[in-house]
């Protein structure tokens, strides 16, 4: 035990090593502080990075990632028998890249903070009740987690553990109806041909956590779907990630009737755990590796059952390993982060707005305009990149190619996207082309009170 466990954690050490010189990516930016507000006592400030309360010290935020996904693989081995198949699951979970949002992202560590509660009461299920409150609050990914006490005993857990989670999961439930009243209808409202989705999602997934090829924040895979009835129309399209994900449903139908099987434990847990984020109601991203942080353990442990003893173990391994290396330098900063997102997935307009912002950020107006502009290219109706375009083009004086952007914008606009907010802000930029002498008379747009406009 002692051998596997100095492995375990001299792998993860090894393989994270460079990390601690990395900087900041989308949200952790909000709460990184000067040097000089450094906290002084040294223990509150480690909790501060712990907790992602507030950030001073990259290095030290980035170290408590690492601990905190090293933890994990350690609980993971314990959770599932202490012995050699559990040792290997440790292991394909631990290099498995699709961990990176959680291990690497300092802002996805919730998904981690939850997990590690979650393998605690796992290991002594006595202590489930308490820890699955606190799972419940920090974020979501466990809710689901009861389901697995229909095939695991105590089974009377599947009824106790959500009535604790609704009393924990205050939090969750604003932050949940915040991005209902935010989403557009067909992202939110329940139909039955969503299941399509359903099975589409689920089956990318899971190919996506067995075999992880191209990894980022924004996928192609449903991206738009949800922002216009021409986009969201063409997801309803059977594809060959349908199939699977129906063909996988049934296994999971089969499994549950054969729970006592390893493997078909593993393939449940990641099923149940894995369904939530199906689409079937979308409010954040339609498809993001923090989400299968958890289920990906019951996915490797179902994998650790197959190809142990066989030459497949060292296989998955070293691929894991290899992409793994590969892809954490994209964490180095916000700049790198999404130019890796554009590498990765081309056609995703949301990547390039992203690196286009990181590069006017860094100074780089130049090449922030040629990456806007492919953005555009590839969604020449999206509202934040013509809004973006329509300002940098302002700041360089190419007044008339803003007011090109500026209108699109303002076409594309949606209502329940900040609408007062971003209303206001075109109303801005309306004005300043108003004082370069350029009559602007397209609006679309109603003023807000005391507005120029």
């Amino acid at each position: 035990m002692v051998i596997h466990l100095s492995i375990i954690v001299a792998t993860i050490l090894l393989m994270y090593r460079r990390t601690l010189g990395y900087t900041y990516v989308i949200d952790d930016v909000e709460v990184v502080k000067p040097k000089d507000q450094e906290t002084k006592n040294k223990y509150k400030r480690v909790w501060e990075h712990l907790m992602g309360w507030k950030y001073t010290d990259n290095r030290l935020a980035h170290m408590m990632s690492t601990l905190l996904h090293t933890t994990n693989c350690i609980l993971i081995y314990f959770a599932f028998g202490h012995n050699n198949i559990s040792f290997l699951t440790a292991l394909l979970f631990g290099l498995n890249p699709v961990t990176n949002q959680s291990a690497l992202w300092l802002s996805g560590k919730p998904y981690a903070y939850s997990t590690t509660l979650a393998l605690l009461g796992m290991i002594y299920l006595p202590l489930m009740p308490v820890v699955y409150g606190f799972c419940m609050h920090f974020t979501s990914n466990t809710m689901l987690l009861p389901l697995l006490f229909l095939v695991k005993k105590p089974h009377w857990y599947f009824i106790l553990l959500p009535l604790i989670g609704f009393l924990c999961s205050k939090k969750f439930r604003t932050a949940y109806k915040a991005r209902i009243e935010g989403g557009s209808d067909e992202m939110v409202k329940p139909n039955p041909k969503k299941l399509i989705l359903v099975c589409k999602t689920f089956g990318y997934y899971f190919r996506h956590c067995l075999i992880p090829i191209r990894l980022g924040m924004c996928h192609s895979y449903l991206h738009t779907f949800g922002l216009t009835e021409k986009e969201s129309s063409q997801w309803y399209k059977i594809d060959k990630y349908f199939w699977l994900g129906l063909s996988l449903f049934a296994l999971g139908a089969y499994s549950f009737f054969h729970a006592s099987n390893q493997v078909a434990y593993g393939f449940l847990w990641f099923l149940f755990l894995t369904v939530q984020w199906c689409n079937f109601i979308m409010v954040n991203h339609p498809i993001t590796e923090r989400y299968i942080y958890l289920p990906t353990i019951g996915l490797m442990y179902a994998l650790a059952n197959v190809v142990i003893g066989t030459p497949f173990m060292w296989v998955f391994l070293t691929f894991y390993a290899v992409r793994l290396h590969y892809f954490i330098p994209a964490y180095t900063d916000m700049i790198s982060f999404w130019k890796s997102n554009t590498e990765n997935f081309p056609n995703v307009a949301m990547g390039y707005n992203q690196y286009g912002l990181g590069l006017i950020q860094f100074g780089n107006t130049g090449s922030a305009i040629d990456t806007l502009i492919k953005g555009v290219q590839q969604r020449p109706h999206d509202f934040r990149i013509n809004y973006n375009l329509a300002n940098i083009m302002l700041a360089t004086g190419n007044t008339q190619q803003a007011v090109g952007f500026l209108k699109t914008a303002e076409v594309n606009l949606e209502k329940k996207n900040n609408y007062q907010f971003w209303v206001e802000q075109m109303n801005k930029l309306k004005d300043e082309i108003k004082k370069r002498g350029i009559d602007y008379e397209h609006s679309v747009l109603a003023a807000p009170a005391g507005s120029k406009a």
